[in-house]
């Protein structure tokens, strides 16, 4: 009984006990995550199939709009910005045996081809959300927010790193990738802000193929379940009262 009385107390504040008016509000995020991704092979050349084990950390910001649809269940959809890394990869070659860059024929400006390996690149993108989410009580002033993060991903300029020349940054505009995510804030209220931290777990994504290496076709999708973790920290302003 003495276990039983917390528990049944916490769900009626969870519930019930939640004294602050809801509002519907504007809220700003920043955050970070790391992905590892499922190992691929492509071809950079007619004769060698290459395996690549590829990370990144990725960071974006974002501004949202979250509408009350009953007291504790609301919508929120949003549009920012995400820079979409893949910072760290391990390469393996038949013939040469382990690096740490992708294989590519490049086309400098003097029209030379050669072959050069990335280390790492990014996509610059904007992300356009939509997350339902639902608040509950932990106390007073203090609130979690649960919701389901689905985010798509808009490319505007691609950067590729090489030694001793200067990056190559393209200009294509297209379609990126789709990331489901869940989203946990701990956030505390104080008059009509709301701000705290945030945790996020990757359920799902995917994410296309990049033809500036060879073999790959941008309208084919790669996919990866789970296999990362994000933080960030959000504070959002209630318009009315």
């Amino acid at each position: 009984m003495k276990t039983l009385v917390p528990v049944v107390n916490f769900l009626l504040l969870a519930f019930c006990g939640y004294s602050q008016a809801y509002n519907n509000s504007i809220e700003g995020e920043f955050y970070f995550r790391h992905d590892k991704y499922p190992a691929f092979s492509y071809a950079p050349n007619a004769t060698r199939m290459h395996k690549v084990n590829a990370a990144g950390t990725s960071f974006g910001g974002a501004l949202a709009y979250r509408l009350q649809m009953q007291q504790r269940f609301f919508l929120k959809a949003g549009i920012g910005y995400y820079k979409y890394s893949f910072s760290k990869m391990k390469v393996y070659d038949p013939i040469f045996g382990e690096s740490d860059g992708r294989l590519t024929l490049y086309e400098p400006p003097d029209n030379t081809r050669v072959y050069l390996a990335t280390p790492k690149y990014w996509y610059n993108c904007i992300s356009v959300n939509i997350v339902p989410e639902y608040h509950f009580a932990l106390g007073k002033n203090w609130l979690m927010a649960a919701g389901l993060g689905i985010t798509n991903y808009l490319t505007f300029s691609q950067v590729y790193t090489f030694q001793n020349i200067e990056n190559p940054r393209l200009g294509k505009f297209r379609y990126q990738g789709t990331s489901v995510t869940g989203q946990f804030s701990f956030l505390r209220q104080s008059g009509k802000l709301m701000f705290g931290p945030r945790i996020i777990v990757p359920f799902f994504d995917s994410y296309k193929q990049d033809d500036f290496f060879p073999s790959e076709n941008v309208s084919l999708n790669r996919n990866k379940w789970l296999r990362g973790v994000g933080l960030g920290i959000s504070c959002s302003y209630a318009l009315k009262k």
